[in-house]
């Protein structure tokens, strides 16, 4: 069915999800859906050590390589610490996986453990209004939902009135003055590289503010 959304060419991305009418700010614009594995099953399949590989991951090698899909374990998205969405198989997944990084995102990620029906529900929610022909992004980095505290987790399952470790696409810099984002996956760095960011960001903040006071 038609979603409001065209899949295409993204300038540098590969294929990207695109707008086909407005979407108002905070409206839903896509589930992200995809198989729902357990934490053992993740650790096997994208663990790098293959610990607890089983007969079913076999199988699902298997089925993956005879229909030229990626194991790359890039389209994880954590619901709970023993429950995760892997959207990288397009024939089980929606196409919320085809929405690219932008450290100016037009989304935001929510995450309910047991929505409606006790179902675990991943979705997308407009942060701003949308145009048409607008590419629909999301930022992989440091990013969640703040609108609403009870029940509503981010990608890494933490409230969102904390501060959050950076997420699994979130590119460990060379040097402390070098942060860079992007969309492919990547471990998950030390939290002191991101604590001295934030210390770095609010003393940025802090001499903005006195150079307004000044001014």
């Amino acid at each position: 069915g038609d979603h409001g959304v065209r899949i295409s060419e993204s300038p540098g991305k590969g294929l990207g999800a695109f707008a086909t009418r407005r979407f108002a700010a905070r409206e839903t614009v896509g589930d992200y859906t995809g198989e729902m594995i357990s934490a053992a099953r993740h650790e096997a399949r994208y663990g790098g050590s293959r610990k607890g590989w089983s007969e079913e991951d076999d199988e699902w090698k298997a089925s993956r390589e005879s229909r030229g899909v990626t194991m790359t374990g890039e389209y994880v998205v954590r619901v709970t610490d023993d429950l995760f969405v892997d959207a990288e198989d397009p024939d089980v997944s929606s196409w919320c996986r085809y929405i690219n990084h932008d450290p100016r995102p037009n989304l935001a990620l929510k995450v309910l453990p047991k929505g409606i029906g006790g179902k675990p529900r991943i979705w997308f929610v407009a942060l701003r209004p949308i145009s048409v022909h607008d590419e629909l992004c999301f930022d992989y980095g440091p990013d969640f939902w703040v609108e609403e505290l009870d029940g509503v987790a981010t990608a890494h399952n933490e409230r969102v009135d904390t501060p959050l470790p950076p997420s699994p696409w979130y590119k460990q810099p060379s040097s402390s003055s070098d942060y860079e984002l992007h969309a492919a996956g990547s471990a998950m760095g030390p939290t002191e590289d991101f604590e001295s960011f934030t210390k770095m960001e609010n003393a940025l903040l802090e001499s903005l503010h006195d150079w307004e006071k000044s001014s």
